[in-house]
């Protein structure tokens, strides 16, 4: 719901819009392909994300409310219950996904948050000069990973050492 609130601020109501207008496109085409998609009936089109999932998300979904879409939606309502390894990542400048509603959760040991300062909604570019190329996300992930098999090869040598091989 956040996020959806977010995106109504002015300075994101183009890509809000926009973003719609997306949507829009991508169920007329579904409808083309699939006899079984069943194109609402709008009184006017959507013109904002919360709007769409008011008349078309929540209600396909079998939501009474858009209220009640976003909140049984949400990942804060299963963020504890993960087990396996995760790593989350955030950004203090995202002009969609407000980083406090990130930042309160309570999060089980298994899961690493990170906030950075910068990274926008999607954190896929930066600055040239930071990494070998604008493809700022994938350089976090792999240097995650490479750091993920250190440990391994560390673990399998104290393993093999203490077991005498």
């Amino acid at each position: 719901q956040a996020g959806s609130e977010r995106l109504t601020c002015w300075s994101n109501r183009l890509y809000d819009r926009h973003f719609v207008q997306l949507l829009r496109h991508q169920l007329a085409q579904r409808a083309r392909l699939r006899t079984d998609v069943v194109l609402p009936q709008w009184s006017s089109p959507p013109r904002t994300l919360r709007e769409f999932d008011e008349h078309f998300t929540a209600p396909q979904a079998g939501f009474r409310s858009v209220a009640e879409y976003y909140e049984l939606s949400s990942a804060q309502r299963v963020i504890g219950q993960i087990e396996r390894p995760t790593w989350i990542v955030a950004s203090a400048d995202d002009p969609i996904v407000p980083v406090d509603s990130i930042a309160r959760l309570h999060y089980p040991a298994s899961v690493h948050l990170t906030i950075t300062r910068y990274g926008g909604h999607l954190g896929y570019l930066s600055r040239p000069g930071i990494d070998p190329d604008r493809h700022w996300l994938d350089w976090r992930i792999l240097a995650r990973l490479c750091s993920f098999s250190a440990l391994q090869r560390v673990d399998l040598r104290a393993s093999m050492e203490n077991h005498g091989s």
